[in-house]
């Protein structure tokens, strides 16, 4: 298997330039896997500056089953930008119900000037969780390092 690389904006559509313009950006993903034992942050991906995170999406493949308060959290640095939580339960097989940090819209909205690393950490109390494994998955727009998603030329 090969991969492609480019450096965006990528362009597609037939009217490239002017008023009527019918361009896009591509959207991309990047993943990766936290476990139970990822109890200090474990660095999970890099999005290029000023793109835009359009979904959060994790795969939970083995259930977290500390005692209570199971949270897999998304983090940029220390700050919280989504998280699973069960209060009284596992977090169960399947795809985890991800809630968005509404204080962190911005940050999804747009990265910053610079390339952003992304971590997970993975905390529960009560009985030490003995399992847990999920698959973050982070999609993305590309978009020029200011932000701008209508680039001026071909």
């Amino acid at each position: 298997m090969s991969f492609s690389t480019f450096s965006g904006p990528l362009r597609a559509g037939t009217i490239r330039e002017g008023a009527d313009l019918n361009t896009g950006l591509t959207v991309l993903a990047q993943s990766n896997t936290v476990t139970f034992s990822d109890t200090s942050a474990k660095n999970l991906l890099k999005l290029p500056a000023g793109s835009q995170i359009v979904g959060i999406s994790v795969f939970v493949t083995t259930a977290f089953n500390a005692a209570t308060n199971n949270v897999l959290s998304i983090r940029q640095g220390t700050t919280t930008i989504a998280a699973i939580t069960a209060t009284a339960a596992n977090i169960p097989v399947g795809v985890g119900n991800v809630a968005v940090v509404g204080a962190e819209i911005g940050f999804l909205n747009n990265v910053g000037g610079t390339d952003v690393t992304l971590n997970a950490i993975f905390a529960g109390t009560g009985t030490a969780a003995s399992a847990g494994a999920a698959t973050v998955i982070v999609t993305y727009v590309q978009r020029a390092v200011d932000g701008s998603q209508v680039p001026a030329s071909a």
